[in-house]
C-alpha cells in the first residue's frame, strides 16, 4: 500500500506542484485527508455531508496524489451537491 493525500477544494486550478512535475487541479482547500491506496491504486474514504441547504448546488473538486520516489496524482473530480 502507498500513503496518499486527498484534497477537497472549492475551486479548480491548474498549477504545477513544486518540482514534482505534478499538476494540482484543486484550490481553496477545505478538507485534507491521508488515505492508503492498495497496489492497484484503489483507495476509499467515507465521510458525511452536513444537511445544510446552503451547500445545495455548490461544486467541490477532489484530487488525490502521492509524493515520493514515484510521484503520481489523479485527475480532478468535480462533485455538485444536490438536494
Amino acid at each position: 500500500s502507498q500513503l496518499a493525500q486527498l484534497h477537497i477544494g472549492s475551486a479548480p486550478i491548474a498549477l504545477e506542484y513544486g518540482s514534482s512535475g505534478l499538476i494540482s487541479l484543486v484550490s481553496n482547500i477545505v478538507y485534507k485527508a491521508a488515505i492508503s491506496a492498495d497496489a492497484n491504486g484503489h483507495a476509499q474514504l467515507d465521510f458525511n455531508i452536513p444537511a445544510n441547504a446552503a451547500l445545495i448546488g455548490k461544486s467541490f473538486y477532489l484530487q488525490a496524489g502521492a509524493l515520493g520516489s514515484n510521484p503520481i496524482a489523479t485527475h480532478a473530480l468535480e462533485v455538485v451537491i444536490c438536494p
